[in-house]
């Protein structure tokens, strides 16, 4: 989070037309990258000119002025032999020494044939020209797991069955992936908005800026979860379980474990099991479809992970998940199975019924659900499911 708020910063004090330090790694590879069969941005490329010197425009109405928050370690490219949109992350070895292997070893053409296999898929590994040990690895174009809004119970059902199967693959596989929170898990959602895609920044917009993004239901258009960022993993042998590590904080700073913890870095010891506070990450993801919403250490900007309403079965489970005592949470394994149980306790009315956020207008509901269930009408003379199914 420090590099969001330094580069948003920067880009305030010095204006639209200067690169941010971040931005300056890209541009310089602009050309390599090329080479290799991607494009970046207008704005990354060598020689670019801001279009609105020319067009006279606003510069925030342009897209070349608009600059990634975290572009010092992700980037999007177009893919030039597809026009495929693609996304990039740039990692430091020396930094995270663990994740390269992590990531290949999970998502090896062995592990990819498990229809439980949800973390992001590696396309491409690039080693940085003239940058020993630093290597960029391509990946689908994702966008937040919550973004845009879920329209049915049933979507969210998807969710939960794929990301607690995602855990369980992780799990059995003996990697703890110690950060997969509800900052790092993403979705492709390729299928809800075509080609046309939409902008890392300005998510609202199409790749291109042109217009506004256009987008199908999850239901209509299912899409796939995905676990990304392995910079804190562990992979284990099978005789070094049980595991104990060190308190270290990652996106989600809620894990109760590591808040009783010594205060004191430097008298931390590893006393943690990894695959307890997976669980505990996943369940507070969940806590986003209860009326109380996501527990988090500062005030959530994101209106979708404040609470809804409709998934009140699912709070057993999630309590369970998130025990606050690591020894008595629950394993993958049966969280997997209880919710199965959930699963076929569900009717179809039950499935196709809207979902409500806390932050909806109440006087608007009203015309929502009629509206809501003209569609699902037509959803069922199509015979599309209640749950999104995504073709294998």
């Amino acid at each position: 989070m420090g590099s969001e708020s330094s580069d948003t910063g920067e880009q305030r004090r010095i204006g639209p037309a200067t690169l941010l330090h971040g931005e300056i790694f890209w541009h310089k590879h602009a050309s390599w990258l090329k080479e290799c069969g991607y494009e970046l941005r207008p704005r990354f490329r060598p020689g670019w000119v801001p279009s609105w010197i020319v067009t006279k425009k606003d510069p925030y109405l342009c897209e070349d002025s608009s600059s990634g928050m975290r572009s010092y370690t992700f980037m999007d490219a177009k893919e030039t032999s597809t026009g495929q949109v693609v996304a990039m992350k740039r990692i430091k070895q020396e930094n995270f020494p663990n994740e390269l292997a992590i990531v290949t070893f999970l998502t090896s053409e062995e592990k990819s044939s498990d229809r439980r296999n949800h973390c992001v898929p590696i396309l491409r590994i690039l080693p940085v020209p003239d940058e020993e040990g630093h290597v960029i690895i391509v990946m689908p174009y994702l966008r937040p797991w919550y973004d845009p809004k879920f329209k049915t119970i049933g979507e969210g059902v998807q969710f939960f069955r794929e990301m607690l199967e995602g855990l369980q693959f992780i799990h059995h596989n003996h990697v703890a992936h110690y950060d997969g929170g509800f900052t790092n898990i993403m979705m492709d959602a390729t299928s809800m908005y075509g080609p046309d895609s939409f902008h890392p920044d300005q998510m609202d917009l199409k790749y291109d800026f042109s217009s506004r993004a256009r987008y199908r239901s999850r239901t209509e258009r299912p899409p796939k979860y995905y676990f990304i960022d392995f910079g804190l993993s562990f992979l284990y042998k099978p005789d070094e379980l049980p595991a104990t590590v060190l308190a270290v904080e990652g996106g989600d700073k809620s894990v109760p474990e590591f808040l009783a913890d010594n205060p004191d870095w430097t008298k931390r010891r590893p006393k943690h099991d990894p695959f307890a506070v997976d669980i505990y990450y996943l369940g507070n993801t969940f806590r986003a479809f209860l009326r109380r919403g996501i527990e988090a250490d500062y005030k959530l900007h994101e209106k979708e992970l404040r609470g809804m309403k409709g998934f009140g079965f699912m709070e057993p489970l999630i309590a369970a998940m998130t025990e606050p005592d690591p020894a008595k949470r629950i394993k993958i394994d049966e969280a997997v199975e209880k919710f199965a149980q959930v699963e076929k306790s569900l009717s179809a009315m039950t499935l196709r019924s809207r979902v409500v956020y806390n932050t909806d207008f109440t006087i608007l509901r009203p015309f929502k659900a009629v509206g809501h269930w003209v569609w699902t009408l037509g959803l069922i003379a199509r015979g599309i499911p209640a749950i999104p199914l995504v073709p294998q």
